[in-house]
């Protein structure tokens, strides 16, 4: 019987095999995409807001409808290389001022010297994006915001940069920056200027037992209280009982929670910091025992209790709402959601990237959703569409901006 039928070699099948499921993924991806469009066409809002934010149009596209574009928006789309567009053409459209302020803008030595005449200086010396050095430090010394720059943690700190500026520098903010290179030697040079006050929230400081009694009445208790670097140890609680702020300890997850240490000192406790604290060992014996002491606004907001359907329902009147909308903790469910959707703010919801964001969940709750608060979070994929797929998108639907001829936006994209 074999020798009726044709043997086929097998590079001949793999090549037959590989050309079947090259069709496959191109049928199924030509299918994801129509599913794509077919979502956003019936979503313009959302649509507008997703190409503005996540889209990666190009500089021909930007300029030849810039008139119709809404440049607020595109200023936060990373998706676009704006490290090819001129400062020029860039400053035209954000202006002097907001382009001085972004970030996230392809920032060098060069281009901060080039046009250091036009830059809004009030705004462009508090931007966090600038290469920060000593050279540039030194340069500009006389534009600088020199309190701004102390607290910034993003410069090339050294204990030679803290001389060569020691009368400029605001110490308060030096002293409250984790960013310094931190050690006994830094904070004996310095020892008359920093602020100890400042010094006591410093979570980067070489902290021990020996640190803490050196300064022991120079100290700022409360902010120490707080401090979740310090070796935390129920010897130390216990040898600073007096000293302690009790508020401040209460909202400090580097305690060595426990349901015995809470017992202990039940009287002293800000139960209402208690609530916000994570690190405490949650459970829905503790919340039920303490049932009266809680503060339920902060409980609502705190990620680590031991959510569920059945604790949301057992305490309806007590949650806050609000801030239980924002608790990315919550495990947020279609089912959840629906039983609850009367009490939930669905603004806060919307700004949540927590939730299981779909094109199959938005759809089920689509008349409370915020788009423009969706999307800042949110492409639902819109960067898997061609050009010609967006303008095609464009053309059809009337994007609720009337001083935009859908026609003519298409344009932006080559199509006519």
């Amino acid at each position: 019987m074999s020798t009726l039928v044709a043997a086929i070699p097998t590079s001949q099948l793999s090549n037959a095999l590989v050309q079947r499921c090259d069709i496959v993924r191109v049928t199924l991806s030509e299918l994801h995409q129509t599913e794509i469009m077919q979502f956003f066409e019936q979503r313009p809002e959302l649509f507008f807001q997703c190409l503005h934010r996540h889209f990666p149009l190009s500089w021909a596209q930007l300029q030849d409808q810039s008139d119709r574009l809404d440049w607020k928006l595109l200023s936060a789309n990373r998706a676009i290389d704006w490290s090819h567009f001129g400062v020029e053409q860039l400053a035209s459209q954000f202006g002097w001022s907001r382009f001085s302020a972004d970030a996230h803008l392809p920032w060098t030595s060069e281009l901060v010297e080039r046009f250091q005449d036009r830059w809004d200086w009030g705004c462009l010396r508090r931007n966090p994006g600038l290469p920060w050095n000593v050279e540039m430090i030194d340069r500009y010394y006389d534009r600088l915001d020199w309190a701004w720059l102390s607290w910034h943690e993003r410069l090339p700190w050294s204990a030679d940069l803290l001389e060569r500026h020691v009368d400029r520098w605001d110490w308060a903010g030096l002293s409250a920056n984790s960013a310094l290179p931190w050690n006994w030697s830094l904070l004996e040079r310095f020892s008359s200027r920093w602020s100890y006050a400042w010094l006591s929230g410093n979570s980067a400081l070489p902290w021990s037992t020996e640190l803490l009694e050196r300064h022991l009445e120079r100290w700022d208790w409360a902010r120490l209280s707080g401090n979740s670097a310090l070796p935390w140890s129920l010897e130390m609680l216990e040898r600073h009982l007096e000293r302690w702020d009790w508020e401040c300890l209460s909202g400090n997850s580097a305690l060595p929670w426990s349901l015995e240490m809470l017992e202990r000192h039940l009287e002293r406790w800000d139960w209402e910091c208690l609530s916000g604290n994570s690190a405490l060992p949650w459970s829905t014996e503790m919340l039920e025992r303490h049932l009266e002491r809680w503060d339920w606004e902060r409980l609502s907001g705190n990620s680590a209790l031991p959510w569920s359907i059945e604790l949301l329902e057992g305490h309806l009147d007590r949650w806050d709402w609000e801030r239980l909308s924002e608790n990315p903790g919550v495990p947020w469910c279609i089912e959840l959601m629906d039983r609850c959707s009367q009490q939930l703010n669905w603004a806060s919801l919307s700004g949540l990237r927590h939730l299981p964001w779909s094109p199959g969940f938005y759809e089920y709750f689509q008349e409370r959703w915020y788009p423009a608060l969706v999307a800042t979070h949110q492409d639902f994929e819109i960067c898997s569409l061609s050009d010609e797929q967006v303008a095609q998108l464009l053309i059809k639907m009337n994007v609720g901006r009337s001083e935009c001829d859908s026609q003519v936006r298409a344009l932006i994209f080559g199509v006519a």
